[in-house]
């Protein structure tokens, strides 16, 4: 027998006796500290003992884990196919001259998106406002020791009758913008802007919730993906020195609900139609010609659809295409 540390061929942690014919004691002679152990070596005539045969649960129950993203995976569909499942519309895409419905940059927008929500909506929303008489926008130029400071300066004009045919996402945004003040620069909003942006995108998704174009229960279970993901994400990194086993099945979870995190939100059989007319108008700007243009000139169709291009991600392609048609100096005028 051996006491003591690893390796450790010392008998002085113990003693030994028979305290019966058949039975062998050992006692530890004092307290053992951390990492100290008694090892006992003890020949027997074979087949005296009948080897221990280990359960499944026993030999297989580590692999359990691996149930985990399974069952994660299986849920996740099954959610996903009552829930988020966007229904088709199998029809080539036709371009549209107009936005779709009327739609505003917000709803366009969030629709393209089944619901979710983008910061630049807004900034497309400010520039909708100003083609709709309800602001201006006006760039200017500050110099600070040797450099030049750019910033916008936004100003309020009272316009009642425009002003009634805002939704109430709209009307949110031009009086956050404002807050009792006619004229702002773009700079100051930076620090109390985004604490209206809950209500903003409250009241947008309403909008699209009663007008029946997105179920927002898969909106919901998109948000709630996300939370258990990180949990998992947590108590995967907690199990990795315990089970590598169990690390990976955690994590596999986690990225199972992330990816269905992102195709969970649905629209309705409207709101797919209202898409595809949506993919229509966004291939009539990709691909606007000088003839189609002329047809629109006299109601100014850069401005128009500007805030429009800025939704889709487009802005710089609709510049380059109406200088292409109008010319670099009318365009600058």
């Amino acid at each position: 027998y051996y006491t003591g540390t690893l390796e450790s061929k010392s008998k002085d942690l113990a003693t030994y006796h028979w305290k019966a014919p058949n039975i062998l004691e050992f006692e530890s002679t004092k307290m053992l500290d951390v990492r100290e152990g008694i090892t006992a070596s003890v020949i027997f005539p074979k087949n005296i003992f009948t080897p221990y045969q280990p359960t499944f649960w026993e030999k297989y129950g580590a692999y359990s884990f691996l149930l985990i993203p399974v069952l994660i995976l299986l849920g996740c569909f099954w959610l996903w196919s009552k829930y988020g499942n966007d229904p088709e519309v199998d029809r080539s895409v036709i371009a549209e001259y107009e936005a779709p419905e009327k739609l505003s940059p917000i709803e366009m927008g969030m629709l393209m998106k089944s619901g979710a929500f983008n910061n630049k909506l807004i900034t497309a929303e400010i520039v909708y406002l100003a083609t709709r008489g309800l602001l201006t926008i006006k760039e200017t130029h500050e110099k600070i020791l040797f450099f030049d400071s750019k910033d916008y300066e936004l100003t309020r004009i009272e316009n009642p009758e425009a002003e009634q045919s805002l939704s109430a996402a709209q009307k949110q945004i031009l009086d956050s913008v404002f807050s009792g003040d006619r004229t702002k620069k773009l700079s100051s909003l930076k620090n109390s802007f985004y604490k209206h942006l809950p209500e903003i995108k409250k009241s947008a998704k309403k909008i699209l919730q009663d007008k029946g174009l997105v179920v927002f229960a898969g909106l919901h279970l998109a948000n709630a993906f996300w939370v258990v993901a990180i949990i998992m994400v947590v108590i995967s990194f907690i199990s990795v020195g315990a089970s590598l086993i169990a690390f990976a099945s955690f994590f596999l979870s986690a990225i199972t609900l992330i990816i269905f995190s992102f195709i969970m939100p649905k629209r309705t059989q409207a709101g797919a139609e209202l898409d595809w007319k949506i993919d229509g108008f966004k291939l009539f700007m990709e691909t606007v010609d000088k003839d189609r243009a002329a047809f629109y000139e006299k109601e100014n169709i850069f401005e128009k659809f500007l805030p429009y291009a800025i939704v889709f991600g487009i802005t710089k392609e609709w510049v380059k295409r109406m200088k292409e048609i109008y010319g670099e100096e009318a365009f600058a005028s």
